[in-house]
């Protein structure tokens, strides 16, 4: 087993999968990185925060959401080549995504904000 480090934006931060080959991670400042050849090459692209990313999720290849610190919610609809904000006003934590428009996340002071 071969273990590299691509960043040290991304050190044990969860990595998502949205499909056999493509995986997706986030990290502090708001970047985000995906594979999409089962771990040889890592895509990093900085997101329109500077903010700590917590997790992300997608449904399926195109469509995820990803939250973090300050209120951070971002999502995408075109596999994360580019991340719409919507600002929440608290600290998010997880996300799950049981579809392309129906996702749950889970925040700081007991907040659970839904979509569907």
């Amino acid at each position: 087993m071969t273990v590299s480090r691509i960043s040290p934006w991304f050190r044990s931060l969860p990595v998502e999968a949205s499909s056999a080959l493509t995986q997706s991670s986030v990290g502090i400042h708001g970047y985000i990185a995906e594979i999409t050849d089962g771990g040889a090459t890592w895509n990093v692209q900085k997101s329109s925060t500077e903010t700590m990313l917590q997790e992300v999720d997608f449904a399926d290849v195109e469509h995820g959401v990803a939250v973090g610190e300050k209120g951070t919610l971002l999502s995408t609809s075109d596999g994360g080549a580019t991340w719409t904000a919507q600002p929440t006003g608290v600290s998010l934590n997880d996300v799950v995504c049981a579809g392309p428009d129906q996702w749950w996340v889970v925040g700081d002071e007991g907040v659970i904000l839904k979509c569907d």
